[in-house]
């Protein structure tokens, strides 16, 4: 015996949550295309899909969407620093991005080779926004963003 009433809820449901989970990256996929990363780091690979599909994972109610985009463009970040350090740069530059990323300001980045250049520029513009973003929603722990990717 099945009951009608709730299948046909469970079916709104389920498509009121893949709505907000595509708009969730339409929202990313326009965040990723503006930052340009593929014309400056071609080597690096392109895992912001994934990214969200594991923050899915993570977090699935609908009530933590921001949250999910955040930790979506963190982990994405995190991939292309892992691209950086594993497979590109040499033991030099990653020495350089380690401690730019250790500083955590703009003036860093002068030691960097040009291609760190632009994706520690990029790494803290994003950071500062979300950091912004957390503190008008009144979140308490809004400085604590760069700690989380330094």
């Amino acid at each position: 015996t099945r009951n009608d009433a709730i299948l046909e809820l469970a079916k709104l449901d389920f498509s009121i949550l893949q709505a907000l989970y595509c708009e969730e990256l339409r929202t990313l996929t326009l965040w990723w295309k503006e930052l340009q990363l593929q014309d400056h780091l071609s080597f690096a690979r392109d895992r912001m899909v994934e990214m969200h599909f594991w923050m899915l994972g993570v977090l699935f109610e609908p009530q933590y969407s921001y949250g999910r985009i955040v930790l979506t463009k963190f982990f994405t970040f995190i991939s292309i620093f892992d691209d950086i350090y594993d497979s590109y740069s040499t033991l030099e530059e990653s020495r350089l991005l380690t401690m730019a990323m250790e500083r955590w300001d703009e003036q860093a980045a002068e030691h960097l080779p040009g291609y760190m250049k632009f994706f520690y520029s990029k790494v803290l513009t994003t950071m500062k926004v979300i950091a912004k973003d957390l503190d008008s929603q009144g979140n308490k722990h809004a400085d604590y963003v760069k700690k989380l990717v330094s």
